[in-house]
């Protein structure tokens, strides 16, 4: 997307803010100023009192400019930003990354609760992201028995319908949080925010795999209760 470039409205536009608050007086207040001192009258030395003050805000009022385009903004305001975008899913602590993800984000939340969306959000993070689905078919259960009639529900609980099998292919380890044999906690609760933000309804993840490599990820989507074994009772 292409930057506009946007006017920045300021004293600082024009010369330095030290100077703005006296300067920008009638030449009068200049000419008839008492008290001088190293070439500054008393009036212009109690103005630059406020001037010092304000100009620590100047850097802040500049970069506000920018606040709306992820790509050139501070990183201290991305999550402000992200929040306009839905709270996209943390990606693994690289600003960088989180500034792609929500210069991209209208694009990628056009298609959330799709395999689509999982793919385009790994892309985003420089890896690409295989996805196969299983078809899951569940048992329905009354007092113990299972009926004949797979359309008879008797719980009033949805199902899923796919497991899904996730393998994240990053042949030169940009993600290294994923590169190590055992997950921290704070990786996995990342790895399961984004599913989580991504999985299609009635989406179960079967598998998580980094470069081949199994991982100890599970999740259910969010309208989803604990899946039963097949054979075994409903959950209470």
């Amino acid at each position: 997307m292409a930057i506009p470039d946007i006017p920045i409205s300021s004293p600082s536009a024009t010369g330095k803010l030290a100077q703005f608050f006296f300067e920008s007086l009638p030449g009068y207040f200049k000419v008839n100023d008492t008290y001088v001192v190293g070439g500054e009258g008393f009036l212009e030395r109690y103005l630059k009192v406020f001037q010092t003050e304000a100009e620590q805000y100047v850097t802040d009022l500049e970069t506000m400019a920018t606040l709306p385009f992820p790509a050139i903004t501070q990183a201290r305001f991305l999550d402000y930003i992200g929040a306009f975008f839905g709270s996209p899913p943390d990606t693994f602590g690289d600003t960088d990354m989180y500034s792609a993800l929500l210069d991209n984000a209208v694009h990628i939340n056009k298609n959330r609760g799709t395999v689509e969306s999982i793919q385009n959000f790994f892309k985003v993070m420089g890896t690409t992201c295989t996805i196969t689905t299983e078809h899951a078919t569940y048992f329905l259960h009354d007092n113990a028995e299972t009926h004949d009639d797979a359309t008879v529900h008797h719980d009033g609980y949805c199902y899923p319908c796919v497991n899904i099998v996730i393998d994240v292919l990053d042949p030169t380890n940009i993600i290294t949080e994923l590169n190590v044999g055992t997950l921290t906690q704070n990786t996995r609760r990342i790895v399961q925010s984004i599913l989580a933000y991504f999985l299609p309804i009635n989406a179960v993840l079967k598998t998580f795999k980094y470069n081949g490599v199994t991982k100890s990820i599970t999740l259910t989507s969010g309208n989803l209760v604990p899946t039963p074994a097949p054979g075994g009772p409903l959950p209470a």
